[in-house]
């Protein structure tokens, strides 16, 4: 499973271990593969940082210059209009079953039914996407909007939920954010929390662009 949190404050230096968390105190802790389940490494997170030479000093050191901006990822819109089409299938499917007097097709109307309604609202502009910047980021799910603060955030991860990918993440130790659905989730998805959709990215890469930031705002 991947996964990042940064520390750069307290400068751990743990690269060869992939059980513990990458930390910002490491330049070479930020590039790392789990082979045991064959995912990509989360790589380029420190792909701003630049190298400055010390007169004083024989090793060089490396600073930090802050380039990330804002930005703003929504829900694709081709995919949520595919997977309308296929409910609405659905949906014919269970009316013929139910015109048939097969009670089945009573269940498959009410879940399809669900699922393209959703998908028709993730159709609407605004109804759906993530915000990054550097105090945190920001998700919109059925025009709900939830923010939570890079500072909150103990480490991301790709984590899966069934046969899906989602960016999942622990809270920091005395966050009381989402205390109650804590429980369910890890339950689910072994995470504190999870966003609700990849906005138009794979996980992966997802994962690699909220962890540059998290790393930044440490």
């Amino acid at each position: 499973m991947l996964q990042l949190s940064c520390a750069g404050a307290r400068g751990e230096n743990t690269p060869d271990n992939p059980a513990n968390r990458l930390t910002a105190g490491s330049i070479d802790a930020v590039r790392w593969l789990d082979r045991d389940r064959g995912e990509p490494p989360i790589a380029n997170l420190f792909d701003n940082l630049q190298t400055v030479e010390n007169p004083g000093q024989k090793h060089s050191m490396t600073k930090a210059v802050k380039t990330l901006r804002p930005q703003t990822s929504t829900t694709s819109k081709l995919k949520a209009g595919l997977l309308l089409l296929v409910s609405l299938m659905f949906v014919a499917c269970g009316i013929w079953m139910f015109a048939d007097k097969a009670l089945t097709g009573l269940f498959i109307i009410a879940f399809f039914g669900l699922c393209a309604l959703v998908f028709v609202i993730q159709l609407i502009p605004g109804s759906s996407w993530l915000r990054l910047d550097d105090e945190g980021f920001t998700y919109c799910a059925l025009f709900r909007k939830r923010h939570v603060r890079w500072c909150d955030v103990e480490a991301l991860t790709v984590t899966h939920i069934g046969a899906i990918q989602r960016i999942g993440w622990n809270y920091a130790v005395g966050c009381k954010d989402n205390a109650l659905g804590r429980d369910l989730n890890r339950a689910l998805a072994g995470v504190d929390a999870a966003l609700p959709d990849n906005y138009g990215k794979s996980a992966s890469v997802l994962a690699e662009l909220m962890g540059s930031y998290l790393c930044e705002s440490r």
